[in-house]
């Protein structure tokens, strides 16, 4: 009998966290699943690592060279035999529930074709924790991973006949943003999206991984899918120079055409809630372009006299940055 899901990690010299990563998929309150882990021709002592667990969920893949990301987790999803199939990293930590609690939404909500956990950031040691991305509903998430990926890979399970379909492209026009690229591809299509209330992931920001090391490398092939992807979607012509152009020169000009840009969005919300719910996620995002402290001043003066922007987002978001949650507060909750 196959098992109802299929977990997904692919770990290349990963020897420093992936332990702890292992271990906390194999104490998930759900039992069903099988756990694909697929070693992508790792030079330490990753595969001794793997090797060092009996439990007869495993399934070891080992690619005599190293693959790379991309064609590893296309090998999983090939390899995976589950109705569903959930996404792992190997330097994440799932909670206990995580996969109990993408399921049972599943079950009960079989519109759905992905649903993500929320998750706590965790830092390299793994001693602080704070809350990640703000959650948002999924009548107005499709908009906004049009500009930006609010959803992490890892946690994230979807229908494994949707991911089967699609995959991650292989072309080598999406290295490094892959994950984004499928999610937009599928909602695209009409799937719909949901990311649950409570946080089930400890996500690990980690100075040595892919979206820190590449963020120089992806930016212009990142630009150009995203002019495809808001093309084909809502069919608007979006000038995404103008976000490159803030990060780089903080101004009222700047702030002024890029906010102008993201209101082209606005009549395509279909109910108020979801219209509030757009201006609060672009006044975050607005605000997190500004790189330079010294111009958020400026920005704050701008919300004022913006009825479309949101200040009281912005204050909330300061908030949130301010307080950290210890570890203990997690696992006692």
């Amino acid at each position: 009998m196959n098992p109802t899901i299929s977990i997904i990690l692919p770990a290349y010299n990963a020897e420093k966290y992936l332990a702890p990563a292992i271990e906390s998929i194999l104490q998930q309150s759900f039992k069903d699943f099988e756990f694909i882990i697929l070693n992508d021709g790792s030079t330490d002592n990753t595969e001794k690592i793997i090797l060092s667990y009996t439990d007869s969920r495993i399934k070891y893949i080992k690619n005599e060279k190293n693959l790379k990301l991309i064609k590893t987790l296309n090998k999983g999803i090939e390899l995976a035999k589950g109705k569903y199939i959930a996404r792992m990293d190997a330097d994440d930590i799932a909670l206990p529930t995580m996969l109990e609690e993408c399921y049972t939404f599943f079950e009960t909500h079989p519109e759905y074709s992905i649903v993500a956990p929320s998750v706590y950031n965790m830092d390299n040691d793994g001693r602080t924790y704070r809350k990640g991305n703000n959650r948002y509903s999924s009548e107005v998430l499709p908009y906004i991973l049009l500009l930006e990926n609010i959803v992490t890979h890892p946690g994230i399970m979807l229908k494994a006949d949707i991911l089967k379909k699609y995959q991650y492209e292989d072309t080598g026009l999406v290295t490094h943003f892959e994950d984004h690229d499928c999610w937009n591809r599928i909602l695209a299509d009409g799937h719909k999206i949901y990311v649950l209330p409570r946080p089930l992931l400890l996500y690990r920001i980690n100075n040595e991984g892919i979206n820190l090391t590449h963020s120089d490398e992806r930016s212009k092939l990142f630009r150009k899918r995203q002019v495809e992807w808001i093309k084909r979607q809502i069919n608007i012509n979006f000038n995404v120079t103008l976000i490159d152009n803030l990060n780089k020169k903080p101004s009222w000009k700047n702030i002024f055409l890029l906010d102008k840009e993201l209101n082209l969005i606005l009549p395509l919300m279909l109910s108020h809630k979801v219209y509030k719910e757009f201006i609060k996620w672009k006044s975050i995002y607005l605000y997190r372009h500004i790189t330079n402290s010294l111009y958020k001043p400026i920005f704050i003066v701008y919300c004022l006299t913006h009825s479309k922007l949101s200040l009281l987002s912005i204050v909330n978001k300061l908030i949130r940055n301010i307080k950290k949650e210890r570890t203990d507060k997690i696992f006692n909750a």
